[in-house]
């Protein structure tokens, strides 16, 4: 939930480029602006106390809308990020009518980020509503035009935007303290003037100091060794404190980058959070660590993901943001159709560019299997690019439908009067209608379904006159054609296959109906009435799923209910895949449904309002957002660190609360520390096999003492619910804490990994590894955990990375410049900077700082020195 104090300003933003930077510049520069002295005087405040804005300001919480409704209550002012894309997001055309509902459209400021503002301003803040006494003595209302306050934050660049901003600061500033514009800006470069006459006598003066003591120094060094020595022995000192100063700045800087890494992972992007984590973990000063950076790269890892988990090994960058794509039957390429009207084929191992189109039609890219790609311009035939030889053919073809063989071995061409099987640009098979079927009708259509191994193929011609359709085979690899009678009389309105069965609804001329056939070897039609409000089938081995808007039907081959399935979601795709019946969600999530019973998975990175295409191939999920220049590919994720299990485990034989043991603990470590209060002790744990034990607070914080003398040896807030369970592993070195989630402690008691939302059963009596249980699915499942150190975790993530860098946007986020310093030995490249002398008014500078300025001031300075590259 939000903080429930007053904001100042509440800052409303479209989650993208520019906006997105433009909101978190303009809030550091709002909440450290100084208002002039004389202008503080007059309004009994220096600065504004709290800018909201969404990122910064809220925790995890349940309710999101909720906490940002708190927020607006709370603030005095709204501060909009307009452009074109804020316009199209609900939520902050929400935000903005809810602000105006409770403060009134005079306090909303606007900010111009991109686009002209007729296409970027929100209507309603355009207008104002005033009342009048008309003709007739009543109160009339009229809807005025109104110019709202706006900052023009455009630029072609982030440091034209930038600098816009600054400017920006100064016009919102003025309107929420009421000061006019001009005055405050004349003030304030007229006090920035002094300032810096200031720093520059002060400069002056301390360089003056300095060669005066240089010179104090020289004359007396024959005569002060004693005072030399002395000197010696604080320097010494003063640099200790500065390598524990830096060991702040190191661990604080790894912190970040640590929540950096499980944001990126959250996005999908599991490669660009591992070399933040990693990056984060020192492989130089032996005394530090960072907890929460190896907790982040065991998740980026996923040591101890589940065997059913969905996780994203692969992010392939596009050159343009994207309105759709397709991918092809082996996933080797893509066909991505941008927000511009231009497409582009896309290698998905190597991410270059194989080619691109103008004017692309994003509905007409299909595959010739890895060999080529059908593409259609605007106004034009389709065409054929033959991915090896770079060459373009002319099809000859302009209205029809292109369909992808999923085997790989070719596509179709299906028109109103044939239906064409192709291999590259060769037409091999092509089937007249008319030829098959004198007496049809004026008015029909054609349908192909392929096999999932796209040998065989399927031909429906519908005749709507005759209320009647004709199904044929086709044999690809022979070329043959045979007719056979699949469902008598009654017209097919949709069907689909997996090579064996077919799965159809067929109407009468009164009813309609659901079938289903073994089209491969024959037999009994089985015929059902479909539930109300079908959506759509599939069929793959004995699987038949039918769907509604709320339910899914698991069936037999002969159509009988097996299971239901609560559906939440609108399914957008269904279609028989060789991991079976494949049901693809408009937020990106999937069922997959196989002999009888189904598992969902679920990546939670989109929803029916982000999610721009999703495309289930070859077992992997690839899915990007509107206006996305990647496409994440998906992937069941199988860990050898965390297995199903179903062994034989002992319990572990602690002490439970309230037992003797127990209760002396507890005893013995209030008495230990005077300034811990009994009454604020939920509960006391020992740990097995190890001296120490676990005292848990009601506010949820926990120490782990030393059970023999009562000394507190750490003090842990990350827990989830009150420890029951402790553990020590005597052959890894390494402690388990078992509550709502189990943390993992090395022989140093730092925190390195956590596995969540499980509970601690035992030990496995084969191998000592811990025996968990997974409370939140449905079937509690248990598994067996083989953890693994901090140094392995590293070794693992090098192995994977390789020479891997992230692009620049990536590595802006993370604050990392492209130099070629160490950037894991953070703490040897704070301290280099102190050895040059000439440079250390800078480097310490950078310590006061923010830390990112902190860094590029260091850098500065070593770059000065000829120690870094620039």
């Amino acid at each position: 939930m939000a903080d429930s104090g007053r904001y100042d300003a509440f800052i409303s933003y479209r989650h993208c480029q520019p906006d997105s930077l433009i909101a978190e510049r303009l809030q550091k520069k709002l909440e450290n602006f100084r208002l002039p002295n004389d202008i503080a005087k007059k309004t009994g405040r220096t600065k504004l106390d709290r800018v909201f804005r969404d990122e910064t300001e809220l925790a995890v919480a349940d309710d999101l809308s909720e906490a940002i409704e708190e927020a607006l209550r709370n603030s005095d002012y709204l501060i909009a990020i307009c452009s074109p894309a804020y316009l199209g997001s609900p939520w902050c055309m929400k935000e903005v009518e809810a602000f105006r509902n409770i403060r009134g459209q005079k306090r909303i400021l606007l900010v111009l980020a991109d686009g002209e503002p007729e296409d970027a301003f929100p209507e309603v803040l355009l207008y104002e509503d005033t009342y009048t006494i008309g003709p007739d003595w009543h109160q009339a209302k009229v809807r005025r035009a109104r110019e709202p306050l706006a900052a023009d934050c455009r630029g072609e660049s982030d440091k034209e935007r930038n600098a816009k901003v600054d400017t920006a600061v100064l016009r919102l500033v003025a309107a929420i303290f009421g000061i006019g514009y001009d005055d405050l800006a004349q003030r304030q470069r007229k006090e920035q003037n002094i300032k810096r006459r200031r720093l520059t006598l002060t400069a002056l003066g301390i360089l003056t100091a300095i060669i005066l003591i240089c010179v104090f120094f020289l004359i007396s060094l024959s005569k002060q060794k004693a005072e030399i020595s002395r000197k010696n022995d604080e320097i010494s000192m003063q640099n200790q404190a500065i390598n524990e100063q830096n060991k702040v700045i190191s661990r604080k800087y790894s912190d970040s980058l640590a929540a950096a890494s499980d944001n990126l992972l959250r996005d999908g992007r599991r490669k660009d959070a591992i070399f933040a984590a990693r990056t984060a973990l020192s492989d130089g000063d032996p005394d530090f660590f960072s907890e929460p950076a190896s907790k982040a790269l065991a998740n980026a890892l996923g040591i101890y993901d589940p065997p059913d988990t969905l996780s994203c090994d692969d992010s392939i960058s596009l050159p343009c943001s994207l309105s759709g794509f397709v991918i092809s039957p082996n996933g080797g390429y893509a066909g991505v159709s941008g927000l511009g009207d231009k497409g582009y084929v896309v290698d998905m191992n190597s991410g270059a560019t194989v080619f691109s189109l103008e004017n692309a039609d994003y509905n007409c890219f299909a595959f010739d299997g890895e060999n080529g790609v059908i593409f259609k311009s605007t106004d034009s035939n389709y065409r054929y690019y033959d991915i090896a030889s770079s060459s373009e053919t002319d099809l000859g073809v302009f209205d029809a439908e292109i369909i992808t063989n999923p085997g790989g071995n070719g596509y179709a061409v299906v028109t109103y009067t044939d239906a064409v099987f192709y291999k590259g640009t060769t037409p091999v098979i092509r089937m007249e209608y008319s030829d098959m079927i004198p007496d049809l009708g004026p008015r029909c259509y054609g349908k192909v379904l392929f096999s999932m191994g796209g040998d065989e193929a399927w031909i429906l011609i519908s005749d709507f006159d005759a209320l009647r359709t004709y199904t044929f085979h086709v044999d690809l690899n022979t070329g043959i054609i045979e007719q056979f009678d699949l469902n008598g009389n009654g017209l097919i309105l949709d069907a689909a296959t997996d090579g064996v069965s077919m799965i159809w609804t067929q109407n009468d001329g009164l009813y309609t109906y659901i079938s289903l056939r073994d089209v491969k070897n024959g037999g009994e039609t089985y015929t059902i009435s479909p539930p109300e409000s079908t959506y759509g089938f599939a069929v793959c081995g004995s699987d038949a799923v039918v769907y509604t808007e709320s339910l899914i039907y698991i069936m037999d081959s002969g159509l009988n209910t097996v299971k239901t399935v609560d559906n939440t979601m609108f399914i957008s795709k269904s279609f028989a895949s060789p991991d079976g019946v494949i049901l693809l969600e408009q937020g990106g999530a999937f069922f997959r449904i196989h002999n009888g019973d189904y598992a969902y998975f679920d990546p939670d990175v989109y929803d029916v309002y982000t999610l721009c295409e999703s495309q289930y191939v070859n077992g992997d999920l690839y899915l990007s957002g509107a206006g996305e220049n990647y496409i994440n590919v998906y992937s069941q994720r199988t860990s050898d660190h965390l297995v199903p299990y179903s062994g034989e485990y002992r319990s572990i034989d602690s002490p439970f609360p309230g037992e003797p043991e127990s209760e002396a603990f507890k005893a013995l470590v209030t008495n230990s520390n005077p300034d811990i209060d009994p009454n604020d002790i939920y509960n006391a744990v020992l740990c097995e096999n190890a001296n120490i034990g676990a005292i848990c607070f009601w506010d949820g914080k926990v120490t782990i003492c030393d059970s023999n003398t009562g000394e507190v040896l750490k003090t842990v807030y990350s827990f989830s619910g009150f420890v029951r369970d402790a553990y020590y592993d005597s052959v890894r070195e390494l402690y388990y804490f078992g509550a709502d989630s189990i943390e993992i402690f090395d022989k140093d008691l730092r925190n390195i990994a956590s596995l969540k939302d499980c509970s601690l059963l035992g030990i496995d009596n084969a191998t000592g590894n811990p025996v968990i249980i997974d409370y939140l699915k449905e079937e509690q499942t248990t598994y067996l955990a083989d953890p693994v150190t901090t140094d392995e975790m590293k070794e693992m993530a090098d192995e994977l990375l390789g020479d891997y860098v992230p692009d620049e946007k990536v590595l802006e986020k993370l604050n990392l410049p492209l130099t070629d310093i160490d950037l894991s030995s953070w703490t040897d490249f704070v301290t280099a900077s102190h050895e040059v002398r000439d440079e250390v008014d800078i480097a310490v500078v950078g310590k006061y700082v923010s830390l990112p300025d902190a860094y590029l001031s260091i850098h500065e300075a070593l770059v000065h020195a000829g120690i870094a590259c620039g």
